[in-house]
C-alpha cells in the first residue's frame, strides 16, 4: 500500500472479526432487518472496493472517504452528484436517517420486522449482510467500519419464539395467481374484519375474499353500498394487516364512481395489501347479488370500467389480480352474462364471475362458454345451487367463494349466546355452577359455547405479541 494510506481491512477481515465478536460474548443474537446498501469498485482503495456506499432504492452516491485518500496533506475531495441529499459513506447513523426521510415507504417495507430475506435483500460486489438495530433504536458508535455493519441488541436468556415473516404485496399476488393457474378449486371463505381473516387463515385456507356483505353487517348497515370508499380501504387494510401469508380479494362493488374512481380504488387496495379485486358491474348504490331491485350498467360503461382498472395496473407499476364481476344474470339474461364475461376477459380481467346462476346448466355453460378462471358464489339459501368442491371443479370453476358462511355462523352462535346469558340471569344459578367459592359459572349450554380463554388469546394475537416483545427486552 502506497505511503501516507491507512491500513484498510478487507471485507473477509471484516466478516471475521464479526463472527469471533458473536462467539465471544456467548449470547443469542437476533436480526432485526437488512438495510439494502452495498459498495461500488472505486479507484482509490487498493483491492478496488468500500469506496462510496449506495443507496439501493435511489442509487446516490456518498462521498468519499477521508482514510482513502492518496495523499493525507491533500484537501479531501467530494464525490460530485447530482442528488442533494448525499451522506458520508460509512457513517450508519446518516444512512438510516436518509432512508427513513428520502424512502419512507421503502423505510417500512424493509425496516421492521418481520421480512422476508429472500425477497427484501440484495447486496452489490463483495457487500456483506449484515443485521441492523430497529428503526427506533440508537445507532452503536462502534460502527465505524467500512463496512456498514452492526449487531443487534444481545437478547435476555429467555428462549426466542420465531415470528413468522409476513409476505409482501407481490408475493401474494404471485401466490394467488399460482393458486388459479392449478386444476384444483381453491375454497375461499370470506372475511369482514381482521379478527375472521386471521381464523380463515389459522384453519389453512389458501386464500380469503374481503366480502362487502360481511363488511356492511359489522357497520351495522346492509349490503346496499352505504360504506364509502374510504371506509371499505380502511378494511381491507385492516385486513391485510392481520393476514400473513395467504393472499385475499377485495371487493371494489362498482369502483365508487366513473372510471377514474375505479382506477383509484385499485390503487388504493394494491396499497392495502390487496392480491386482487373485484369488480362489478351494478348501478350505484349496488346491492347484494342475491337480493331484488338490482340493476346493471351498459355494456360500454361495464368495459370502461374493467379498462380502467387494467390502465390503472400498468400505469402504477405494480401487480393485482382482477376479478370481472357481472349481475346481468339477473337483470337480462344469461347470455347477456356471458357476452360480457367473455368481454371481460379480452379486456385483461384475469378472473370472471357470472353472480346468481339459477340452475346447474347454467353454471355448466357459463364454464364452457367462458374461458380462464371462474369463481363460484356459494351463498347459503340463495339463487345459486351450492355445490360440492368436487363437483365445482369439474365444471371449470377455480375459485369458490363463501360470502356470508362466517357471518351466518357468528350471528347465530352469538344470539344463542346472548339468549343463554339472560336466561341465567333471569333464573340465577345454582350450587352446580359455582365452583371453588368463585362466581357462578355460564350454564351448561353457555359453556358449551365458549372457547378457553387461553384460546381466545392465542387467536386474536397476545402470543406472537408476546414472543414479539421478547425479542426487545433487554
Amino acid at each position: 500500500m502506497a505511503s501516507g494510506k491507512q491500513p484498510i481491512r478487507s471485507m473477509d477481515e471484516e466478516l471475521r472479526g464479526l463472527r469471533k465478536k458473536r462467539r465471544t460474548q456467548r449470547e443469542q443474537w437476533i436480526p432485526r432487518y437488512e438495510l439494502q446498501l452495498g459498495v461500488q469498485p472505486g479507484s482509490s482503495s487498493e483491492d478496488g472496493y468500500i469506496d462510496y456506499a449506495v443507496c439501493k432504492f435511489c442509487v446516490a452516491f456518498g462521498r468519499e472517504d477521508d482514510d482513502v485518500q492518496q495523499d493525507p496533506d491533500e484537501k479531501p475531495k467530494r464525490k460530485k452528484t447530482t442528488n442533494p441529499k448525499i451522506f458520508k459513506a460509512f457513517r450508519r447513523d446518516n444512512i438510516l436517517k436518509h432512508t427513513r426521510r428520502q424512502h419512507p415507504q421503502r423505510w417500512r417495507e424493509f425496516g421492521t420486522l418481520p421480512f422476508d430475506a429472500n425477497v427484501h435483500s440484495e447486496f452489490f460486489g463483495r457487500s456483506l449482510k449484515v443485521d441492523l438495530p430497529p428503526a427506533t433504536s440508537t445507532p452503536s458508535s462502534t460502527a465505524s467500519s467500512p463496512v456498514v455493519a452492526a449487531t443487534t441488541r444481545p437478547t435476555a436468556a429467555a428462549p426466542v419464539v420465531a415470528v413468522t415473516p409476513r409476505s409482501t404485496q407481490p408475493q401474494l399476488v404471485a401466490r394467488l395467481r399460482e393458486l388459479l393457474s392449478r386444476d384444483e378449486i381453491a375454497l375461499m371463505p370470506c372475511c369482514f374484519d381482521g379478527l375472521t381473516a386471521k381464523l380463515i387463515e389459522r384453519a389453512g385456507f389458501p386464500v380469503a375474499f374481503m366480502t362487502g356483505f360481511g363488511v356492511s353487517a359489522v357497520h351495522g348497515v346492509p349490503d346496499t353500498q352505504l360504506l364509502s370508499f374510504g371506509e371499505m380501504a380502511r378494511s381491507a387494510t385492516t385486513i391485510c394487516e392481520s393476514l400473513r401469508n395467504i393472499p385475499c380479494i377485495g371487493d371494489g362493488d362498482t369502483g365508487y364512481g366513473n372510471a377514474m374512481n375505479v382506477k383509484r380504488t385499485v390503487v388504493a387496495y394494491a396499497q392495502a395489501g390487496m392480491a386482487g379485486i373485484m369488480l362489478e358491474d351494478q348501478v350505484a348504490p349496488k346491492r347484494c347479488g342475491h337480493t331484488a331491485g338490482k340493476a346493471v350498467v351498459s355494456r360500454e360503461e361495464a368495459f370502461a370500467r374493467v379498462r380502467a382498472a387494467v390502465d390503472a395496473r400498468k400505469e402504477g407499476g405494480f401487480d393485482i389480480v382482477i376479478m370481472a364481476r357481472t349481475d346481468s344474470r339477473g337483470t337480462h339474461s344469461l347470455d347477456e352474462a356471458v357476452a360480457r364475461c367473455l368481454g371481460f376477459r379480452g379486456l385483461g380481467a384475469d378472473i370472471t364471475f357470472l353472480e346468481a346462476p339459477q340452475s346447474i346448466e347454467e353454471m355448466e355453460r357459463y364454464c364452457r362458454e367462458v374461458p380462464g378462471p371462474k369463481m363460484a358464489n356459494m351463498v347459503e339459501n340463495g339463487l345459486t345451487p351450492v355445490l360440492l368442491p368436487e363437483q365445482l371443479s369439474k365444471m371449470g370453476y377455480s375459485l369458490a367463494a363463501y360470502p356470508i358462511t362466517l357471518l351466518s355462523a357468528g350471528i347465530k352462535a352469538m344470539e344463542e349466546a346472548l339468549r343463554l346469558l339472560k336466561c341465567q340471569a333471569e333464573t340465577g344459578a345454582n350450587d352446580s355452577q359455582v365452583k371453588d367459592g368463585r362466581n357462578a359459572t355460564p350454564s351448561a349450554a353457555l359453556d358449551s359455547l365458549l372457547c378457553d380463554f387461553g384460546h381466545v388469546k392465542d387467536v386474536v394475537g397476545f402470543t406472537e405479541y408476546y414472543a414479539e416483545e421478547a425479542r426487545y427486552k433487554q
